[in-house]
């Protein structure tokens, strides 16, 4: 297994260790305001061969009363 590949899956186990399985919702405060929720927090890849790109699109939307805006985007 090469590193670059190595490193994509050992991203991919973080991020899924730290989401959940589930749909969530996150409300910015109890005030109203923009509620971010996302409803397939998580995604498990098929083995794959070395050199194979892996991609997959995660929907987040907002639930709430104002604007979302998200900021910062980064990966584990």
């Amino acid at each position: 297994m090469n590193t670059k590949l190595l490193q994509v899956f050992v991203g991919l186990l973080c991020m899924t260790a730290i989401l959940v399985n589930g749909s969530k919702s996150y409300p910015a405060s109890s005030e109203g305001g923009p509620i971010i929720h996302v409803r397939k927090t998580m995604n498990v890849f098929s083995p794959v061969f070395e050199g194979e790109k892996l991609s997959h699109t995660f929907t987040v939307l907002n639930q709430g009363t104002t604007d979302l805006n998200i900021k910062r985007v980064t990966t584990s």
